[in-house]
Parts: C-alpha cells; sequence; structure tokens
C-alpha cells in the first residue's frame, strides 16, 4: 500500500466513525418510525463500510460510500422531520465531505444535496414557503466553495506531502550523508594517524638522511683533501722520476763514454803489447843498435806518457762511476764494485807507467851501460809484456763489464721511461678524482641543502597534521552531538 492510500484510509477510518456518530445521532433525535428505518439502512451501511475499511478493501471508493451513507441519512431525518432546520444536515454533509479534500465525492455529495432539497421543496408541506431556486443556490455556492476549499487544500496537501517526503529524503540523505561522514570521519582520522606516524618516521628518516649526507660531506671535504695531498706528493715523485729519467739519461751517455774509452784502452794495450815485443826485440839488439833503443825510448816515452794519461782518465772515469752508482742505489751496487776495480786498474797501470817512465829515464842516464843490462832490460821487458798481457785481459774483462752496463743502463733508461709516461698517467688520472671530487663534494652539498629544506616541509607538514587531527576530533564530537 503507497502513502497516499494510507493516508486515504486513515480518512476513511475517521470518516466511518462520523458517519457512525451521525447514525447514532439521528436515531436518538428520531421517532420510533424514523429510528427503526434509519437502523434498517444505515447499520448495515455502517457495516458494510467498517468491514471494508477493517479489511482495507476498495480504498478509494469507500469515500462515495460514505457519500452515499450522509445522505441516506440526512433523506430519512429530513423525511421525519417538521422543520425548516432539517435541511441543515446537507451542508452537514457536505461539510464532513470536504474532509476528504477531494471534490468528487464532494460533488456527489453536493448533486445528492441540490436532488434532496429539489425533492422536499417540492414534495414537503413544511417546505411550501420556501423557494426552491434560492436554496439550490445557497447549496451550490456552499458546493463550489467546499470544492475550491478541497481542491486547494489537497493543493497544499499535495505540496505538504511532497515537502514531507522532500524532507524525508532529505533526512534520509542526511542520515546518510552524516552516516557517510562519519565513516569518512573515521577513515580520515585513521588515515590522519597513519599519516601522521608515516609524517613523523618521514621526518626521521630525512633527519638520518640529513646527518648522513652531513657526515658525508665531511668524508668528502677530507677526502678532497687527501687527494690534493696525493696529487702533491704524486707531483713530487713525477718529479723525482723525471730527475732520475734524465739521470739514467746521463748515465747511460757515461756508460757508452766509459765502453769507448775501454775499447780504447784495450786497443791501446794491445798498442803496449805490441812495443813491448819491439822492446823486447831492441833490447835483444841494444848492442848493435844503441840509437835506434835510445829513438825507441824517446817513442816509449810518449807512450808511457799516453798511458799515464788514460789511467788518470781511467781513474776519474771510475770515480764518476762509483758516484753514479751510489746515486742508483740499489741497483748500481755492481757497477760500484765494477767502478773500483777499474779504479784499481787505473791506480795499477798509473802505477806501471810511472815505473816505465822510471826505468825509460834510468835507460836513459845510463844508456852507456845498456850493454851491461840489457838482459836485465830483457827480464824487465818479459815482466812488462806479463803485465801488459794481465792488463789487456783486465781491459778485456772491463769491456765485458762496460758493454753489460750499458745494456742495464738502456734498460734503466727504458724502464724509467715507462715509469715517467706510468707517472704522468697518474698525475692525470689523480687530477680527474681531484675535480671529479670537488664536484661530487658541491653536489654533495646541494643535495644536503635540499635534504634540509625538505627537513623543514616535513616538519611543517607534521605541524598542519596536528592541526588537522584536533579539527578532526572537533569534527568527531560535532557529529556525535
Amino acid at each position: 500500500m503507497s502513502v497516499n492510500q494510507l493516508e486515504l484510509h486513515k480518512k476513511n477510518k475517521l470518516m466511518v466513525w462520523l458517519l457512525i456518530g451521525t447514525l447514532l445521532l439521528g436515531i436518538a433525535l428520531s421517532d420510533a418510525v424514523i429510528q427503526k428505518t434509519l437502523s434498517v439502512v444505515g447499520v448495515p451501511f455502517c457495516l458494510l463500510c467498517i468491514g471494508l475499511t477493517w479489511k482495507r478493501i476498495a480504498v478509494p471508493y469507500i469515500m462515495y460510500l460514505v457519500s452515499v451513507g450522509l445522505a441516506v441519512i440526512a433523506f430519512f431525518f429530513i423525511k421525519a422531520g417538521t422543520t425548516y432546520d432539517s435541511l441543515y444536515l446537507l451542508y452537514f454533509a457536505m461539510a464532513i465531505i470536504s474532509i476528504y479534500h477531494n471534490y468528487r465525492p464532494l460533488v456527489l455529495s453536493g448533486v445528492l444535496s441540490i436532488a434532496m432539497t429539489v425533492y422536499f421543496t417540492q414534495t414537503k408541506e413544511i417546505f411550501a414557503d420556501v423557494n426552491t431556486v434560492d436554496i439550490a443556490a445557497y447549496q451550490v455556492v456552499t458546493l463550489a466553495a467546499l470544492i475550491a476549499s478541497s481542491v486547494l487544500g489537497s493543493k497544499a496537501l499535495k505540496k505538504a506531502e511532497i515537502s514531507a517526503a522532500e524532507s524525508a529524503e532529505a533526512k534520509t540523505r542526511t542520515e546518510e550523508v552524516l552516516g557517510g561522514d562519519r565513516h569518512s570521519v573515521q577513515v580520515l582520522g585513521t588515515s590522519i594517524h597513519s599519516l601522521q606516524k608515516n609524517a613523523a618516521q618521514t621526518g626521521e628518516i630525512t633527519k638520518q638522511v640529513v646527518a648522513a649526507f652531513q657526515e658525508i660531506a665531511s668524508g668528502i671535504d677530507t677526502q678532497s683533501n687527501s687527494v690534493s695531498d696525493i696529487s702533491n706528493a704524486i707531483g713530487h715523485v713525477n718529479d723525482s722520476i723525471s730527475t732520475s729519467t734524465d739521470a739514467s739519461v746521463a748515465m747511460n751517455e757515461k756508460s757508452n763514454a766509459t765502453a769507448q774509452y775501454t775499447i780504447q784502452g784495450k786497443s791501446k794495450m794491445e798498442e803496449l803489447s805490441i812495443h813491448m815485443n819491439e822492446i823486447d826485440r831492441v833490447v835483444a839488439s841494444t848492442s848493435v843498435v844503441m840509437s835506434e833503443v835510445n829513438e825507441e825510448n824517446e817513442k816509449i816515452g810518449n807512450i808511457v806518457t799516453t798511458i799515464s794519461d788514460i789511467a788518470t782518465q781511467t781513474n776519474l772515469l771510475s770515480l764518476n762511476a762509483s758516484i753514479e752508482a751510489a746515486r742508483a742505489g740499489e741497483h748500481g751496487r755492481g757497477f760500484s764494485v765494477v767502478a773500483s776495480e777499474i779504479r784499481k786498474l787505473a791506480q795499477h797501470s798509473e802505477a806501471a807507467s810511472t815505473e816505465i817512465a822510471t826505468i825509460l829515464e834510468s835507460i836513459q842516464r845510463k844508456i852507456e851501460q845498456a850493454g851491461q843490462l840489457v838482459q836485465q832490460g830483457q827480464s824487465i821487458v818479459e815482466t812488462g809484456k806479463g803485465s801488459a798481457g794481465s792488463v789487456a785481459e783486465l781491459f778485456t774483462g772491463i769491456q765485458s763489464n762496460a758493454m753489460e752496463l750499458q745494456t742495464q743502463a738502456g734498460h734503466v733508461h727504458e724502464l724509467n721511461a715507462k715509469l715517467n709516461t706510468a707517472s704522468e698517467t697518474v698525475v692525470q688520472e689523480v687530477e680527474t678524482v681531484a675535480a671529479f671530487t670537488e664536484q661530487s663534494a658541491a653536489s654533495v652539498e646541494e643535495v644536503l641543502a635540499s635534504s634540509l629544506e625538505q627537513q623543514r616541509f616535513v616538519e611543517d607538514i607534521v605541524t598542519s597534521i596536528v592541526q588537522l587531527q584536533e579539527l578532526m576530533n572537533k569534527l568527531e564530537q560535532t557529529l556525535e552531538q
């Protein structure tokens, strides 16, 4: 059953009770004959209306039955009446029917009232002096007014029903919205709590990130300083390597010169051996060619001078080689030994040349005694030949060592060249690392500044969330009220 039918059902119950009341009032005010008639006609009619209303059958049509029932009661009451006032019952019936605010049963009641008015004014003697048209006109005007009131009331009722429906719908929507708001408030409260917790955690993480970046920035600064120190140290090492390379070049040149001097010394020793052989022949024929011996003696003096010069030069070269070996450190130890041996040989050569010079001077002083000293001279020559052979062998060893030293000096030069190249590469790489470290330090400082700014933003967000939480608590209290 719809809402309109429920409202109509309520009106039907009211009208049925009014119908019963009217019937009882009519029975009470009538004589015995009319009472019997009203009882016979009205009671079944009222019972029918009660049954239909109780069972909610034909709800839209009960109002017409009530209109007919009131008209029937009015008909028998007026018929039995003896005064003019009984006609007011017709107006009473129309007034009661107007409660429906429906013009249809009201028109039915009005038509029945006008019909009964015409009927009774034409048939009943007490209404002989009554103008039927006037009474009918009053009834028509009354009916029109009631119809207008009913229509207006119906419209107002419909508007009220619409307003009530809208109010109910608005109330339902409001309750739904409030329910949704409560749920939203609960969800939003939970979300704000989670957001507050997450924001707090984010703040802590941001603080940790800022602290970490501060440590990283400090570490990068330290690393930058260390890289700068390393770069300076590598620069010094590179300078030392360049100096060592130059020294190795000089040592290589000195080694080449020493090799050349050794070759020359060997050649001179070979020449010395040849001259010693010649001296042997000269001494053998001293008695015959004294003058030739004198000339050869002068030649020998020149040779001895050359040997002395060579010995002196060799001594200087060995001294220089010792100095270079001392500079070379561990790698020059073998070369130092060789230089020492060369120095000894040079000293021996110088001593031998001095001794030969002394002998030659003695030969010159005692050239007259040459014949007597020939045998002694031959012995000395033999000794000189042996010494010359030994010196030749020593020069052969010196040459071999000089060649080996030259080879080693070449290797040292190559190694120094490679080391110099590697050192330059290391210097470039260190400079690149230093530049990258400085760039990284600048980037870390920028990130650190951004992290600090982000930390301030997070703190502002946490403050806003706390304020929002307070507003949500107030809103939740308002919704609960």
